[in-house]
């Protein structure tokens, strides 16, 4: 292999890599996003440290309200959360990515209210 074989492929090889550490994105520390959900609810998240949400907040059409602190955020930007009854069954989650330090995206699913499945898109506000 020549040379500059050696040197393309070492360069595309960075860029791969760099691609992939750029779709990991993380919250910003301190941060408060906030959005509508695709029911015409509304998501607030604020962001303790690149990995802990102090607070996931979803308001649904109905009203109902669902809070959720110390959200863990992975690596690659994805937090999760569940609320269950007393009988173990999920009743509420959320769940969600970073996709830049500026915005997060992601869905709830329910089975009060009408059942359905939302999507929210939240953007960095504070």
């Amino acid at each position: 292999m020549s040379r500059s074989l050696k040197v393309i492929g070492a360069a595309l090889a960075a860029v791969l890599i760099l691609a992939g550490v750029a779709l990991a994105a993380l919250p910003k520390p301190g941060g408060i996003y906030k959005g509508p959900t695709s029911d015409k609810g509304h998501v607030k998240i604020v962001a303790e440290t690149k990995h802990n949400l102090s607070l996931v907040r979803v308001k649904d059409k109905c009203d109902e309200v669902y809070k959720f602190h110390n959200v863990k955020v992975a690596d690659n930007g994805t937090f999760k959360a569940k609320d269950k009854n007393s009988s173990g069954i999920v009743i509420f989650s959320v769940s969600g990515q970073f996709s830049s330090n500026t915005k997060a995206e992601g869905e709830t699913s329910q089975v009060a209210c009408d059942g359905e499945s939302t999507f929210f898109t939240a953007k960095l506000v504070q």
